[in-house]
């Protein structure tokens, strides 16, 4: 018979599979949470893939414990890297007051930095900087 060839459907026999093949419950919202994950892959997936969690009213899978530490890393990841723009953001803005408009490569090397701690000892570095030269030697 061969795969199913839309996604929802290719879902479903993972799911049939893994109920067929795996005992511990918590194992298989494991499996069908990594199954859910990989088809999110594809881009033309999503409508698929929200269909067959609305029609399997998924709560279970919300409790896949390693769906739940996916998410989490996923959360702290998006929380650092909003914090990471907003120190990038307020450093090229306090730049931009001290100095006049950033030069572009120094807008692209702002935007590089990631680490927050990195961004704090520039702030200090911007504030006792006497020209745009001269904080450019601490970047």
């Amino acid at each position: 018979m061969g795969p199913p060839n839309n996604l929802k459907e290719r879902l479903e026999a993972c799911e049939a599979a893994i109920s067929e093949r795996v005992e511990l419950k918590s194992r298989q919202q494991d499996l069908l949470a990594v199954a859910v994950l990989l088809s999110s892959l594809q881009p033309t997936g999503q409508d698929a893939i929200e269909e067959f969690l609305r029609s399997r009213k998924m709560l279970d899978l919300m409790e896949s414990p390693l769906l739940k530490d996916w998410l989490s890393e996923a959360e702290a990841r998006g929380k650092a890297e909003g914090k990471a723009e907003e120190g990038q953001r307020m450093l090229a803005r306090l730049l931009s007051r001290q100095f006049g408009p950033l030069p572009q490569a120094v807008a692209s090397s702002l935007q590089a930095i990631a680490a927050p701690e990195r961004l704090e000892e520039l702030v200090d570095a911007a504030l006792e900087a006497t020209s745009l030269e001269d904080f450019q030697q601490n970047l």
